[in-house]
C-alpha cells in the first residue's frame, strides 16, 4: 500500500508505506495551518485513520510557542534541524524514507528559509 504525498490538491508523489520495528500501523496525516485554517498538505494511506498536525502553511509564519520549532510548509515536523543538533538522528530517519519529489519540495523550503 503505497503513500501518497499531496499538496493541496495536487500528488506530489507516491511511495511505499514504511514499516516500523514495532509493527505499529501508520496513519494518515493532514496538515492544518492555525492562521489560514488550510489544510495544505497532506500523506494519505488508504484505510488508515487521519492524524491532524497543526503546522504553519508555506505562506505563515510561526505564531506560537507550538510553531517555533517548525519550518513553515514543511511536511516534517519535531525540531529545526537548524537548531536543534539533539534531533539529528530524528531528521536522518525521516529524510530516509522520504521519496525524492518530496526531499526535493523540502530543500527548496529549506533554501528559501536560508
Amino acid at each position: 500500500m503505497p503513500a501518497l504525498y499531496f499538496l493541496g490538491t495536487r500528488l506530489l508523489a507516491s511511495a511505499p508505506v514504511p514499516t516500523t520495528p514495532s509493527g505499529a500501523a501508520p496513519h494518515s496525516e493532514a496538515y492544518f495551518c492555525a492562521t489560514c485554517g488550510s489544510i495544505w498538505a497532506r500523506v494519505v494511506i488508504s484505510d488508515s485513520p487521519f492524524t491532524c498536525h497543526t503546522v504553519p502553511c508555506h505562506l505563515h509564519q510561526r505564531t506560537g510557542v507550538a510553531d517555533w520549532s517548525t519550518i513553515p510548509g514543511s511536511f516534517l515536523r519535531g525540531p529545526d534541524p537548524r537548531t536543534s543538533a539533539v534531533s539529528s538522528m530524528f531528521w536522518a530517519s525521516c529524510l530516509d524514507r522520504l521519496p525524492p519529489e518530496v526531499l526535493s519540495y523540502e530543500l527548496s523550503l529549506l533554501l528559501l528559509e536560508s
